[in-house]
């Protein structure tokens, strides 16, 4: 993804070759992921693509990638903390954290340097046409809600999924796979909170199989699905950390720890100390918390 008569900055190349070793993704695919000429809708979709933060991304066309703007000061805090991050992951293969491939800045003639940051897209979901829920939780309660009309593919935030579940209860999990989330999320924000890092969010993505009684539909859709996935099972295996199962397995869940790059900084004390004292807003009703808080949340 070369642009005519840009500079573009590549930041701490060894340790993101190494990252991306461990899920065996090499240049050749990135390439062939971000080729700007199988992207062009996805770069037009950009604007629709904001963030609560100002951000823009946009995913590769085949979904494998995401890529996003960043500030300089998660820049350079990503900077700070990358060697520490690869350790952990390299010790933990299972952890939810998403993956970062690569970081970048480019710079062109009459328009603004631009921070890029190379990510895995942890909802790789099957068939689209099966989402039911997207979420994005924080623990937190206040300004947590997405009101006005939805889709299925609308991400969804906490008091959406504390609403939700009066009507039926979205996540069935074994009590193995239970136990291994939790201490997959134990270990990631024991890790964060260490970095004194906050306001990360857990991403849930849902998706739902119509159980139907008929063997010969069962059938073809099973030979479809296994003609479909042949290319892809390498692949796929690469991302089972993130995917979960209903013991039924009418439900897949798809779970990761996004958005790690906060600091608890002054910015956020003042933050805390406005919404509690101004808007009398409960602190823990805020995501502008303390990291040991933070992280018992989850």
């Amino acid at each position: 993804m070369v642009l005519p008569r840009a500079k573009i900055t590549a930041y701490a190349t060894s340790i993101f070759q190494r990252l991306r070793a461990i899920d065996e993704i090499n240049f050749h695919q990135i390439q062939r992921s971000l080729n700007p000429r199988s992207n062009r809708d996805q770069i037009f979709k950009t604007g629709e693509a904001a963030g609560a933060s100002g951000s823009f991304f946009f995913f590769s066309h085949d979904r494998r990638f995401i890529v996003k703007t960043m500030t300089d000061e998660e820049l350079a805090l990503l900077q700070k903390i990358l060697p520490a991050l690869y350790k952990h992951l390299k010790a933990h293969p299972d952890s939810l954290l998403s993956r970062i491939y690569g970081v970048y800045t480019v710079e062109m003639q009459d328009y603004n340097r631009v921070n890029l940051i190379l990510m895995g897209n942890t909802l790789r979901f099957d068939n689209r046409n099966d989402v039911t829920r997207i979420y994005d939780l924080k623990g937190s309660t206040f300004s947590r809600q997405v009101k006005g009309r939805t889709t299925h593919t609308s991400t969804l935030k906490d008091l959406n999924f504390l609403a939700n579940q009066h009507f039926v209860n979205e996540v069935k999990l074994s009590n193995a796979d239970v136990a291994k989330v939790n201490d997959a999320i134990r270990a990631d924000t024991n890790f964060l909170a260490r970095l004194h890092i906050m306001d990360y969010s857990i991403l849930l993505g849902i998706e739902s199989k119509v159980q139907v009684n008929t063997e010969s539909y069962e059938q073809t859709v099973a030979n479809a699905g296994r003609k479909a996935s042949i290319k892809s099972t390498t692949e796929l295996a690469r991302f089972k950390r993130h995917r979960f199962s209903s013991p039924d397995s009418l439900q897949t869940y798809h779970v990761s720890i996004i958005d790690f790059l906060q600091l608890w900084n002054q910015g956020k004390r003042l933050e805390r100390f406005a919404k509690m004292n101004c808007l009398r807003v409960k602190g823990d009703h805020l995501s502008a918390m303390e990291p040991v808080c933070y992280k018992k949340r989850f």
